[in-house]
């Protein structure tokens, strides 16, 4: 009888499940959080701007980890993992301008 073992796919899908579950949190905090400051119960400098951050950063190792371990970009060469990742960033980066744009900074 083989002895089950952990291979890396299986090390990513539970990373990824875990990033899933505290972006969600994170999501779920957020917003609670803006309706006490809009309540104008706290007077606190809202931590929207850190969470965005948070969640693009934890977006950006997600995607990484899925290019990587299930589209097996590890194995090809460095400019289509550039590729791939550049395109990622740019997509996070072109979300984030719409965010802050939308956010009234501007």
């Amino acid at each position: 009888m083989k002895t089950p073992s952990l291979h890396r796919e299986d090390i990513a899908f539970a990373v990824l499940l875990l990033a899933t579950l505290a972006t969600y949190a994170l999501g779920e905090w957020d917003g609670k959080y803006r309706d006490v400051c809009r309540s104008g119960h706290v007077t606190v400098v809202s931590a929207q701007g850190a969470v965005a951050v948070v969640l693009a950063l934890v977006t950006l190792i997600k995607g990484t980890l899925v290019a990587r371990e299930f589209m097996v970009l590890r194995h090809v060469s460095l400019r289509w993992q550039a590729a791939v990742l550049g395109w990622l960033l740019l997509a996070i980066v072109l979300i984030g301008f719409g965010w802050y744009a939308a956010s009234g900074a501007w």
